[in-house]
């Protein structure tokens, strides 16, 4: 008899658990839009994986045994009855390809690049970095597609283009892009904490006015300029450096062990010293081991490395020599045989 109440109380368990699902979690659930409401589907069904059909193999075994005990027909056909569904709604839902799913409901995401672009480079390493299938279209910045200039006020990339409930909206600019993303996709970068969220925020900022003075710096016209470039960069990295050693937190990456979005910003950063070195010794980067570190983690990093491709270091080294700047005559003097013609080929 002991068997028989063990294997109701089970039972009992396996039917409180359907009943929360069904009046609390999945009315919650169907409540937000599409891409979200797939994405929470996914690790519940691996939680009920878990959880139910465990309950459902325990009464089953239990509720066998008690009929096997005392020859009541009311045990077995329970015991039946609480195994039938759960291969069915458990497994086979399991096992479905959720990211195909969100793709064919709401359609892939659509990530307007460039192909030097380091705002796109951002968008890119988050999307790899959440797992988010989206499709890459690159263009011609110097030659701008006429459907591109009209779903693109500004004109620039990253453009990501969204399909939901049947219509398309394109989200410009990286930093509401990113955002964008961090609201409606699993696998944060932002910590959770509102301070230390604020706090990464600010650092994203300060990448891209680092990004504005790389820019200064490979545009500057004589050598006074770009010295003066060169050392305002290294003062901005003397100050990230200050930051990094202040953090006290283990780990690889800007906030120890946990890649955020403040490294998805810096990786393309640090990807332009990977070609400016080829060029010269300019001493940016000198005596600045923690951030130096960084770079090295962020250049093995696998998201970071994807988000460009292949031809990228030819394709700016290009883009660099056809400036007509001070390091466009560096980069003459290193190797004669570039032309300013060849390069506006890239």
């Amino acid at each position: 008899m002991l068997i028989g109440l063990l294997a109701l109380a089970v039972a009992a368990a396996f039917t409180g658990a359907a009943i929360y699902v069904s009046v609390a979690e999945q009315p919650a659930r169907l409540r937000l839009e599409d891409r979200p409401l797939l994405q929470e589907w996914q690790p519940s069904y691996k939680r009920g994986a878990v959880m139910q059909a465990s309950i459902a193999v325990v009464a089953f075994v239990l509720g066998v045994f008690a009929w096997w005990q005392t020859s009541s027909l009311a045990y077995l056909v329970g015991a039946v009855l609480i195994i039938l569904p759960w291969p069915w709604t458990l497994i086979v839902t399991d096992i479905q390809d959720t990211g195909g799913l969100i793709a064919k409901m709401t359609g892939k995401l659509i990530l307007v690049s460039h192909h030097l672009c380091p705002y796109v480079q951002r968008a890119a390493i988050s999307l790899t970095e959440k797992g988010v299938p989206f499709e890459r279209i690159t263009i011609d910045l110097a030659n701008k597609p006429a459907w591109f200039k009209a779903i693109s006020p500004l004109g620039k990339v990253p453009l990501l283009r969204v399909r939901q409930n049947g219509e398309e909206t394109a989200i410009f600019e990286s930093a509401v892009i990113l955002e964008f993303l961090e609201e409606t996709e699993t696998n944060p970068l932002h910590p959770a904490d509102p301070l230390a969220r604020a706090r990464h925020r600010a650092w994203i900022e300060f990448g891209s006015a680092i990004l504005n003075g790389i820019g200064r710096f490979y545009s500057a016209s004589c050598e006074a300029a770009f010295r003066a470039e060169s050392e305002g960069l290294s003062a901005m990295f003397d100050r990230l450096e200050s930051e990094l050693a202040d953090r006290n937190a283990p780990g690889s990456w800007f906030a120890g062990e946990r890649f955020s979005l403040v490294d998805a910003v810096y990786g393309p950063i640090f990807r332009y010293f990977d070609v400016f070195d080829r060029i010269g010794d300019f001493g940016i980067l000198d005596e600045k081991p923690l951030v130096r570190a960084w770079r090295k983690a962020l250049s093995e990093r696998q998201s970071v490395r994807d988000a460009v491709a292949s031809d990228y270091p030819p394709r700016l080294h290009a883009f660099l020599l056809a400036k007509r700047s001070h390091l466009s005559e560096l980069i003459l003097r290193n190797d004669p045989a570039n032309s300013l013609p060849l390069a506006r080929s890239a």
